[in-house]
């Protein structure tokens, strides 16, 4: 019997567990004060915007969402991995 680790579901995986081979492509949104959003349909784009903005994409990955912050500690934006996606 095979038991999924992440879903501890036996022989098969819950809807949306990410071990599952049908499991969606993660989505990224990317805000900034004011309103600005930018939406990204996949994990290379995501970490794109991070080389271009200067956020850790391995910290969205793993804590699920991250700020941007200016030079004096604010937070001017950040980016967090799009949990509607997976509903």
């Amino acid at each position: 019997m095979m038991l999924c680790r992440e879903c501890l579901v036996a022989n098969g995986h819950h809807p949306n567990c990410p071990n599952a081979e049908d499991m969606p492509d993660q989505e990224f949104v990317l805000w900034f004060n004011g309103g600005t959003r930018q939406h990204f349909a996949s994990e290379f784009a995501m970490r794109r915007a991070a080389d271009q903005y200067g956020f850790d994409a391995d910290d969205v990955l793993r804590f699920g969402e991250v700020d941007m912050l200016d030079d004096n500690g604010l937070i001017v934006g950040g980016c967090y991995v799009e949990e509607d996606a997976y509903v």
